[in-house]
């Protein structure tokens, strides 16, 4: 996820002359004890210096695209945001996880072109949330490169030590989305797993393709073997959505 400030862009807006804009710098500026520099183009922008990403809201039915909510805040003098508000948003749940992670933010706060001190300024954030892709998958010319697969000469494969259940997303239980999600995963040296992928998809839209991922993830094993030498190897999965 990619979050941008684009405070330039606001004061480009203001020096084409927008009354909108200009009377909304007014107020924000009457509020404040301290003047607020907004739209101004004689300040500097401030500049993210630590940010919180956000996390694309798998658990609507929003499409799994490219989806961008518009902010507006003040960027105080101490490099903290306040007054943040939506411009343009998409629904609720993306609007809430857009405004909680931009609130993280820490800012080197915008200075003043004539004194070079920190001012308070506004600014605009385009939020950026960009669709999961499925968890641990790896490109398919990539994935379980060097890993050895079932049927070759001397090879014993991994037995399962410890099995962690699936999540059932409570969307998904409402609607009623049930059945199985196959996953291939590299079962490594020690047991642990790397590389994850869905070979038969069962869901995208409630997350349980992802959640099948997830806990295949946390899945342990006795390693495969070559003759008697532990080696990373291939192994199919079959996880059960089931409503009782």
């Amino acid at each position: 996820m990619t979050l941008r400030v684009c405070a330039s862009s606001l004061f480009m807006l203001a020096l084409l002359g927008g009354p909108a804009l200009a009377r909304h710098a007014d107020v924000v500026a009457q509020e404040s004890t301290s003047p607020v520099f907004a739209l101004d183009p004689n300040v500097t922008p401030p500049v993210v210096v630590s940010r919180v990403d956000p996390l694309f809201p798998v658990e609507t039915s929003a499409k799994r695209e490219v989806r961008e909510v518009w902010l507006e805040g003040v960027v105080e003098a101490d490099g903290t945001m306040s007054g943040l508000h939506v411009s343009m948003g998409i629904n609720a749940e993306f609007n809430r996880r857009a405004l909680e992670a931009a609130s993280k933010w820490k800012f080197k706060p915008g200075t003043s072109k004539q004194t070079n001190q920190p001012v308070r300024a506004q600014v605009q954030l385009i939020v950026t949330f960009m669709p999961p892709q499925p968890a641990g998958a790896a490109a398919t010319e990539e994935f379980g490169k060097g890993a050895h697969k079932q049927g070759e000469p001397g090879l014993v494969m991994p037995v399962v030590k410890k099995r962690v259940d699936p999540n059932y997303p409570k969307a998904a239980m409402k609607a009623k989305v049930q059945g199985e999600v196959e996953v291939e995963a590299v079962v490594l040296e020690d047991g642990t797993i790397g590389d994850v992928r869905v070979t038969k998809a069962l869901d995208a839209k409630f997350g349980l393709d992802e959640s099948a991922v997830l806990a295949v993830k946390r899945w342990v094993f006795e390693p495969a073997t070559l003759h008697g030498s532990p080696v990373s190897a291939i192994c199919t999965m079959t996880l059960e959505f089931r409503l009782r």
